[in-house]
């Protein structure tokens, strides 16, 4: 009954959305669909990468499927400049969309619908001469941060070079956060080259130019975003030696419920407990950096399987109904050791999102026989 209901609400909220989508090409403004959007900005292309494919085989762990075979393809990556070259008129929105000609709506971020929440009528007009807008969206974890945003700031950097940091102004919804802000300095963006979109209530956001990039549609960085994202951040760092093995702890949700047996036994195999707590982000590259095995509950600190070494282990932990695939994408982009362990136990009313906040247990002969696998090691008694 419960399930009907929830399916019952979704789709009318689907339906909802339709409606008010259909309404608002003629009454507002007009989304539009990645082809749509390809077709007009096509004549102020300036970068674009060859399209990519990565395979996957199937991952089972203790003779039971975790993830499927996959074969993830890419479009190519690309960088436009649109405006007064393209004959357009050219805003950035609230949310970070870019709306083009007082209408239209380019798809580049997972969609543009965030382009409407926008007031009909401002009192003020700014206009800048050059702007990057790399993100549309009000939300935005360390995850999507790195592997949306900043990347595509390094793409536009591979671009233009990094003096457009100097000449643009970056529009956007900021974050607020430190990641954020560590990022910013070590891209050379200043505080000053920074816009915050979201707070331009009553500011209507001109370019006579601006630079825009497309994500790619699976939720994954392509092979040549992850290239520029290690180029750009892992140079010239030195290793400590010996390499370390890491056990990344979590204090919100996808908690380890019995967290004390299972640092015990990770620190038996002579694992360091890396506490969830702020870090600055060189921090967390020469961790990564310098990392032999990341272990852990699936979560964001495993973006930063970026910056590892390949050959580097990884071993992540799930609720048997929540295990997107996305670290094993990374892990196998960059050619690392992949393994997980699944927990069994799940309330199976719930659906695969309805699980994403799940604390777990890690079954500790299984996380044992795991170690001992990766390691090729016994442990002493």
């Amino acid at each position: 009954m419960k399930k009907s209901l929830n399916q019952l609400i979704g789709n009318s909220r689907n339906q909802c959305k339709s409606v008010l989508l259909r309404a608002s090409e003629s009454l507002w403004r007009k989304p539009l669909t990645k082809p749509e959007t390809f077709k007009l900005l096509e004549k102020g292309l300036a970068y674009e990468s060859p399209a990519s494919s990565v395979y996957m085989p199937a991952y089972s762990s203790f003779n039971k499927l975790v993830h499927a075979e996959e074969l993830r393809g890419f479009d190519p990556d690309r960088i436009w400049l649109a405006g007064s070259n393209t004959g357009h008129n050219v805003q950035v929105c609230r949310s970070g969309n870019v709306l083009i000609n007082e209408k239209v709506l380019p798809d580049l971020d997972f969609g543009c619908t965030a382009g409407l929440l926008d007031f009909p009528i401002k009192r003020n007009k700014v206009r800048y001469p050059l702007v990057v807008a790399p993100w549309a969206h009000f939300w935005g974890g360390y995850y999507d941060y790195v592997m949306f945003v900043v990347a595509k700031l390094c793409r536009v950097e591979a671009t233009y070079g990094k003096d457009i940091w100097k000449e643009a102004k970056v529009c956007y919804p900021l974050l607020q956060t430190c990641y954020e802000k560590d990022f910013m300095t070590m891209l050379g963006i200043s505080e000053q080259a920074l816009v915050d979109t979201k707070r331009l209530w009553n500011t209507a956001l001109y370019a006579e130019r601006v630079i825009v990039g497309a994500n790619q549609p699976s939720w994954s960085p392509s092979l040549g975003d992850i290239r520029l994202l290690r180029e750009r951040f892992c140079q010239g760092r030195q290793f400590a030696q010996p390499k370390e093995k890491l056990y990344l702890t979590r204090r919100g949700r996808r908690k380890v419920k019995n967290e004390e047996e299972v640092r015990n036994l990770m620190l038996r195999y002579g694992f360091r407990i890396v506490e969830d707590q702020p870090r600055s982000v060189p921090e967390q590259i020469s961790l990564f950096q310098n990392a032999s095995v990341v272990a852990g509950p699936h979560g964001a600190a495993f973006t930063n399987l970026l910056w590892c070494d390949p050959g580097t282990k990884v071993l992540e932990f799930f609720s048997s109904g929540y295990k997107p695939n996305y670290f094993y994408y990374l892990s196998t982009a960059l050619d690392l050791q992949y393994s997980c362990i699944t927990e069994e136990s799940l309330n199976q009313g719930n659906s695969h999102w309805g699980n994403v906040g799940e604390d777990l247990s890690v079954d500790l002969k299984k996380l044992q026989y795991k170690l001992e696998q990766l390691l090729s090691v016994r442990t002493m008694a």
